[in-house]
């Protein structure tokens, strides 16, 4: 039973590296893993929302402005770029320009999210049925099988269904596992998924080329304005430098968020290859130990289990990957289970090594 908890630790623990690897893959995605990097990405994405909509004021207000000194054609040609603005206003308000909306943005996806999950861990619980069932026949195929002797072709097909049974629960099996790993994945970088960023990043550059378009036919009208319209069209353009600031400023802040998240996961990247080797090795200690537990013989090396287990526990604490931290956390006490199967088991071949002495010698 210990022994089996440990392969559910291995398996468990390659699963974690597995959502590791699958958040390292995209440049977006990464800043996930760094909690405090990701926090400050968000505040940026807020700040350049929150800009954009200065922007569309910024726009509206000198539309006001010139509009009762435009021609008839020009009026027409800024209608149509006007409603060129006005149809990516729509999905523009959608945008966080807040702390509390992109917490609510993330709170609703994390609860899509957990429907979801839900669900699998439903369908996870009727596999479980499926292969009671499945061990349920064979157990009752072994208790009867003296009453079925001369019915060989039947009991062959029934083993035959029997096994295209458990090959179909195998598979239910890991695309179940496959499904929880994607679904852990997004639950990690809801609301900062590289997809949703890229695709609001596009939109940003597009209302501002929309903004751009529509300010160069208003720049045509500026020598018409009067007194009163030429200050009011300079107090905007102020603003408009104020928020090119603000625009360069920020994205150098992003470009030297994305250079830190870079670096640190360089290294974290290497530090999970290096425990990914480790809990291969941990695997084939557990292998080892189980052939020993059969044979009754060999050592039981349990004490570079303990520091695999203690180097990835440090690899989750200094990377800071709160996606991890909590599942290897519940690790820990199945761990402790098998390290003192390690010591019993060393216990009893040294018992057995002093009454068949000889036969564990051939052993070794």
């Amino acid at each position: 039973k210990d022994i089996e908890t440990g392969r559910q630790f291995v398996k468990e623990a390659r699963a974690l590296l597995d959502q590791l690897d699958a958040l390292l893959v995209k440049e977006t995605d990464r800043i996930n893993l760094f909690p405090l990097y990701r926090e400050g990405a968000k505040r940026a994405i807020e700040v350049q929302n929150a800009r954009v909509i200065l922007e569309r004021n910024m726009a509206r207000l000198e539309e006001r402005v010139v509009m009762e000194y435009v021609s008839a054609s020009e009026r027409q040609a800024m209608e149509v770029v006007r409603k060129e603005r006005e149809k990516l206003e729509g999905k523009l308000e959608g945008l966080p320009t807040t702390r509390k909306a992109m917490e609510g943005r993330e709170q609703r996806i994390r609860r899509r999210i957990d429907g979801l999950a839900q669900a699998v861990y439903q369908s996870g619980i009727a596999l479980k049925g499926m292969k009671a069932q499945l061990g349920a026949m064979e157990e009752w195929l072994r208790q009867h099988e003296a009453e079925l002797k001369g019915r060989q072709g039947a009991v062959k097909a029934f083993r035959e269904e029997l096994r295209r049974g458990w090959r179909m629960a195998d598979q239910l099996q890991k695309d179940l596992d496959s499904l929880q790993g994607q679904l852990r994945t997004e639950k990690a970088r809801a609301g900062m998924d590289a997809e949703s960023q890229n695709q609001e990043e596009r939109l940003r550059q597009l209302y501002s080329e929309a903004v751009a378009k529509e300010r160069r036919l208003s720049e045509q009208i500026h020598d018409r304005l009067g007194s009163e319209g030429t200050a009011r069209v300079a107090s905007i353009n102020q603003l408009r430098l104020r928020s090119e600031r603000l625009r360069r400023k920020l994205k150098q802040v992003r470009e030297n968020l994305d250079k830190r998240v870079e670096e640190e996961s360089a290294k974290l990247r290497a530090k999970a290859q290096a425990e990914r080797n480790n809990i291969e090795a941990y695997s084939q200690a557990l292998d080892q130990l189980n052939r020993e537990t059969e044979n009754l013989a060999g050592e039981v090396a349990f004490a570079t289990l303990k520091k695999v287990r203690d180097r990835f526990h440090k690899l989750v604490l200094e990377a800071e990957v709160g996606v991890l931290d909590v599942a290897w956390g519940r690790k820990q006490s199945a761990t402790d289970k098998i390290s003192e199967l390690g010591r019993k088991l060393g216990a009893e071949r040294k018992r057995l090594h002093k009454e068949f002495k000889g036969v564990l010698q051939q052993v070794e």
